[in-house]
């Protein structure tokens, strides 16, 4: 502090007391940094305290649904397909959690087609086993003759069992890409007259007659072999399941840059809900596609897979509203690239 006299006419009055400039400036500085500190340390605690908050939120909202994930895929290796976890979220997480059950999904569907699949294989050859069985336990006891009747009985068996086991052979082998495909320019319209004459004959015994309304040359690719063997067992599905059918109508045509080919009976056909089911492995209808008729129940599914393997789709629908109703078999191959 700095003290000055204060004078009237030459007598001392009073005393001035004063505080340098710069040393009051340097108090309000000292002041004021003192309290800077002191606010910037609560703002930096209270950041942290935000940020350590903001941090285990963050790291519930990771490790909580990763732990779902992988409890789930734990029960998943362990054979429980039925599970499913949460995906209410909208970011990569999510994203996992709905591509997780769209895969545990498909294992689910894959597994219920192979027990069923299974299942099938188990009843489709207990029958004719069990055929053979009891025709051999009843001539090793005597009570069926050993002659040629009972041997080409126990023939017809084999026979079954031989055309089950190639079936599921060749619907094995379509399925898994192992059909060797071997593609080729070829008149789809002269391949499909070849086989409607060789199949005059047989539909005539039975019944039926052959009508053709096909185009005089149809050039597509595909596989020769695989094709014939399309077109035979279309007919073949024809002349074994179309109960009471008459007639048989052939059509092949070209509509919007495919060949379409069509094979339609005027037999019973099969119910509403039986047409969905038509393609599918081992699937018979009630009536027309009873095991009296021989088949395996795969032959269209067969059919399917060649169909797929060239690009093309089959499907089936009645010919009629009223009894009877007839089936109708549309299956559509692309052409090629320069007659499209």
């Amino acid at each position: 502090m700095r003290y000055q006299p204060v004078l009237v006419n030459g007598v001392a009055v009073g005393t001035l007391a004063g505080a340098p400039l710069r040393g009051l400036q340097e108090e309000a500085e000292l002041t004021f940094q003192t309290q800077q500190q002191r606010d910037s340390l609560f703002i930096g605690l209270l950041t942290l305290v935000l940020a350590a908050l903001a941090a285990i939120l963050l790291a519930r909202s990771f490790v909580a649904p990763t732990r779902r994930l992988i409890a789930a895929a734990s029960k998943v290796a362990a054979g429980d397909y039925g599970v499913r976890v949460p995906h209410a979220q909208r970011d990569e997480l999510g994203t996992l959690a709905r591509n997780f059950n769209i895969m545990v999904a498909t294992l689910e569907s894959n597994e219920a087609l192979r027990r069923h699949f299974m299942a099938d294989i188990s009843h489709e050859l207990r029958t004719p086993l069990s055929v053979l069985q009891a025709q051999l336990e009843a001539m090793e006891d005597g009570i069926e003759p050993i002659d040629a009747n009972s041997l080409k009985a126990l023939l017809d068996e084999v026979a079954t069992l031989s055309r089950l086991v190639e079936d599921m052979r060749q619907i094995t082998l379509s399925e898994v890409g192992a059909f060797d495909y071997r593609r080729e320019a070829l008149d789809l319209a002269a391949l499909l007259a070849s086989e409607v004459h060789k199949w005059h004959e047989p539909m005539a015994l039975a019944g039926m007659q052959i009508i053709t309304d096909t185009q005089a040359a149809l050039t597509i690719e595909g596989d020769t072999v695989r094709l014939r063997q399309l077109l035979r067992n279309l007919f073949n599905n024809t002349l074994r399941h179309a109960e009471g059918a008459t007639q048989v109508r052939v059509s092949l045509h070209v509509l919007r840059d495919q060949a379409v080919l069509t094979l339609a009976d005027n037999g019973a056909g099969v119910t509403d809900s039986g047409l969905p089911l038509l393609f599918e492995r081992f699937w018979r209808g009630d009536r027309a596609r009873s095991r009296t008729t021989g088949g395996s129940g795969l032959g269209l599914s067969i059919c399917r897979s060649i169909v797929e393997a060239h690009g093309g789709s089959i499907s089936a629908t009645h010919v009629q509203a009223t009894p009877p109703r007839g089936l109708a078999i549309r299956i559509t191959l692309p052409l090629p690239g320069e007659l499209a």
